[in-house]
């Protein structure tokens, strides 16, 4: 359904082949390069459908501030948050209020979203719109097992610190898979807890033959992340424990299909974890529930709700 609606800008795949995994091919010049060939060639498209990374903002830019009548352009996710002292928050804040503003449609992964990127960056509550994220495992063959360790991984927005003091002392086996060392900085790490870098494969097996799969989160983000992990887990039929307050409850009903915790929480949290891996009656039960609502977050649900965002688009800006 997708590659038969859509196609790559000339050369795109060649460059994006080139500069992956190599950080300094993602120059500004690159960016600025790639955003005016787009904004060049996108007249010939009925829409633009990118990520929002710097080179697809920097494309909305161009036509903000150079087109009056605009190509349809659409955000298929919204991946920003603020950082840094108060005058980066500030040309941060201006940057991506004109990105949005350049865009037909920002799609985000959580309802609070809508509200709190509008409130912040001072745009439109009808630039965005909700569609939930979707599961990533497409055909990796992965065999689902109850092992007897509980698994956390990824290292956007993590919070690994607070996990790690929820499980010090306990009797269970913990695996974290991370690529980035400085999440763990200054802590001393219990036996009971290994760190390890896992390839794709690897980290998927680790996930589908965990007995819980906890997915701990910074909270009071304007874009958590997370989804990713916990949709995956719950499709493999999971008992997933997330610490995190904003976009969880789009996904995962507490105490049904999943169990939600308080972010920054670690008594909270080990509380859950002794629950659910003390009682495997109730951990069985939400994994097969989770695995069940999951089947609303396939990448066909999602891609079906991408092209009826873009045909309201099209709708609005008078395409046929």
């Amino acid at each position: 359904m997708w590659l038969g609606r859509v196609e790559l800008p000339p050369g795109w795949r060649e460059e994006a082949a080139r500069a992956w995994g190599k950080p300094e091919r993602q120059s500004l010049h690159r960016d600025l390069k790639w955003a005016w060939r787009l904004f060049r060639v996108s007249r010939t498209y009925d829409a633009v459908v990118i990520g929002s990374d710097r080179m697809s903002r920097i494309f909305a830019m161009f036509q903000l501030f150079f087109r009056r009548r605009r190509v349809p352009h659409l955000y298929i996710d919204w991946l920003c948050n603020l950082s840094g002292g108060r005058l980066k928050r500030w040309l941060q804040r201006v940057h991506l209020r004109w990105a949005i503003l350049g865009a037909s449609r920002t799609i985000v992964q959580g309802r609070h979203e809508i509200t709190a990127h509008a409130d912040e960056l001072g745009v439109p509550l009808s630039k965005f719109v909700f569609l939930p994220y979707h599961s990533t495992l497409y055909d990796l063959r992965y065999e689902v097992e109850e092992g007897g360790y509980i698994f956390a991984g990824g290292d956007t927005n993590r919070d690994y610190p607070t996990m790690i003091e929820a499980v010090r002392g306990l009797p269970y086996r913990v695996l974290i898979a991370a690529f980035s060392r400085g999440h763990f900085g200054g802590i001393q790490v219990p036996d009971n807890v290994e760190i390890v870098t896992l390839g794709e494969a690897d980290f998927f097996q680790r996930m589908a033959g965990a007995a819980l799969v906890v997915v701990p989160m910074l909270p009071r983000l304007l874009h958590p992340v997370g989804q990713q992990t916990w949709i995956n887990a719950m499709t493999m039929g999971k008992p997933v424990i997330v610490a995190e307050d904003r976009s969880a409850r789009d996904y995962i009903a507490h105490q049904s299909t999943g169990w939600l915790t308080e972010p920054g929480n670690p008594c909270a949290l080990r509380e859950a974890i002794c629950l659910l891996m003390e009682n495997r009656d109730l951990a069985r039960s939400l994994g097969r529930s989770a695995k069940e609502a999951a089947t609303q977050f396939s990448p066909e649900c999602f891609f079906e709700g991408v092209f009826r965002v873009v045909e309201e688009c099209l709708e609005e800006s008078g395409h046929d």
